[in-house]
């Protein structure tokens, strides 16, 4: 037997340390964690570095990147980028490339579901 019911939750989530980022995201900015032991730059930041230390800080990026690899779909474009000033690359989705352009800046997303979006550097 199955019963049919109607269920709403409400939460209220924090997201602790990744806060900054997130807000940064719906903003258009990039923030990133370096590690203080090995001075790599992890965007999207990792709070604990893969040389495995807990120690970092929060550093601004200038939010232009670099387009490695890019895919279509049809939820939309994707692509790997390497922001400048990181150590590691993002998934990111694309909004407005065309196939030659390979640099990308990155824009501000709804505060309800911060995103990694890229639009062509220059472009409005």
């Amino acid at each position: 037997m199955i019963i049919s019911k109607k269920l709403d939750l409400c939460y209220r989530l924090s997201f602790g340390k990744m806060t900054k980022w997130l807000e940064g995201l719906t903003k258009g900015q990039a923030f990133a964690l370096k590690c203080e032991n090995c001075k790599k730059v992890s965007f999207p930041p990792k709070k604990i570095c893969l040389c495995g230390s807990k120690k970092n800080n929060w550093l601004k990026l200038s939010g232009v990147a670099d387009v490695k690899y890019k895919t279509k779909g049809i939820d939309g474009n994707f692509a790997i980028a390497k922001f400048r000033g990181a150590s590691t690359s993002s998934i990111v989705k694309l909004q407005n490339f065309n196939d030659q352009e390979t640099v990308g800046e990155i824009i501000s997303s709804k505060k309800s579901s911060p995103s990694m979006i890229l639009k062509p550097k220059g472009k409005n």
